[in-house]
C-alpha cells in the first residue's frame, strides 16, 4: 500500500511541477535509489544546477557520491546553492534570543560546511559566493552590499 500511495505522490509531483513551470521534461529523480537519468547520460553537460536541494537531504555526502558516481561521465561541473547560515535574517533572530528553521531543512550551510560536504563525496569546489534570491530595501541593500557574508545563500561550484 505504502508504494503506491508513493507512485502517486510522485507522479502529483511531477504534474503539480510541469504544470507551474511549463518545462516539458520534468522529471522525480532519487539519485542515490534510481538509475541514471536517460536524459542526462544521452548527452554532454557544462553544469548540473542543483537549487537549494542540498539542505533536504538526509545524507548530504552520500547523496553527492551517488550524485557523482552515477553522473561523472556526462557533467563538467556541479553547482549547488543552498541556505546561509550567516544570512542577515539569522543573525537578527540570534540577537533577539531566537532560532527560526524551515522546518523541511535538514542544514544550513556556510563555505566551509558545505565545500566539506562536497570534498567528501568526491568533488573538487572551484569558487563559492554569496547571493539574495530577493530584492532588498536600501538598508537591507548597503548592509549586504558591505557585508555578502550576511546574504541568504551560498553558491558553490565544483568539478566533477
Amino acid at each position: 500500500m505504502e508504494a503506491k500511495f508513493a507512485q502517486i505522490d510522485r507522479k502529483f509531483t511531477v504534474c503539480y511541477a510541469f504544470e507551474k513551470s511549463q518545462i516539458g521534461d520534468t522529471f522525480i529523480h532519487n539519485v542515490i535509489d534510481d538509475q541514471p537519468l536517460t536524459h542526462i547520460i544521452e548527452q554532454q553537460w557544462d553544469y548540473m544546477v542543483m537549487g537549494e536541494i542540498i539542505e533536504h537531504v538526509d545524507n548530504p555526502v552520500l547523496f553527492l557520491q551517488k550524485l557523482k558516481e552515477k553522473y561523472t561521465p556526462y557533467v563538467k561541473q556541479l553547482v549547488i546553492t543552498a541556505p546561509n547560515a550567516f544570512e542577515w535574517a539569522n543573525v537578527s533572530h540570534i540577537l533577539k534570543n531566537m532560532e527560526v528553521i524551515n522546518s523541511d531543512h535538514r542544514f544550513i550551510f556556510t563555505p566551509y560546511t558545505l565545500a566539506k560536504v562536497a570534498t567528501r563525496a568526491g568533488f573538487s569546489p572551484t569558487s563559492y559566493a554569496y547571493c539574495n534570491t530577493y530584492l532588498t530595501n536600501r538598508r537591507l541593500g548597503f548592509l549586504l552590499k558591505r557585508i555578502p557574508m550576511m546574504r541568504e545563500s551560498v553558491v558553490m561550484t565544483m568539478d566533477f
